[in-house]
């Protein structure tokens, strides 16, 4: 234990004060290294998640070109490069399109086709 001890003080004096917190998460084992680790990977799918809603936004702001919030499918269709990318797209917006009718939300186009949107009575 003694020796355990003086490692934890060479670690704090050497690495300063990230050393001292270092030193409490060997002192306290692997279940608190764990725990730590699985803290970094929920706030690092967090930051994804955020970019993700954000870029989405960026995207459906720039097909709305009328800026009614919401994107009819010649406004989704127009980004199509050719006319085997727009047969695609037409069926991607007929997915996307959960409430049928001919436009999209951005809730919508954000949402990945084929997955329910969870309610808030569902757990």
């Amino acid at each position: 234990m003694r020796n355990l001890s003086i490692v934890m003080l060479l670690m704090a004096f050497t690495l300063g004060g990230a050393g001292l917190a270092q030193a409490d998460v060997i002192a306290d084992g692997p279940q608190a290294l764990a725990k730590k680790k699985d803290g970094d990977e929920k706030k690092k799918k967090e930051g994804d998640a955020d970019k993700k809603k954000a870029a989405a936004e960026k995207r459906f702001k720039k097909l709305d070109k009328d800026k009614n919030e919401s994107l009819s499918k010649e406004e989704y269709l127009a980004a199509a490069k050719n006319d085997e990318a727009k047969e695609k797209m037409g069926k991607r917006f007929a997915k996307l399109d959960k409430d049928k009718n001919d436009a999209l939300s951005l809730e919508e186009f954000s949402a990945p086709p084929g997955k329910k949107k969870k309610k808030k009575d569902d757990k």
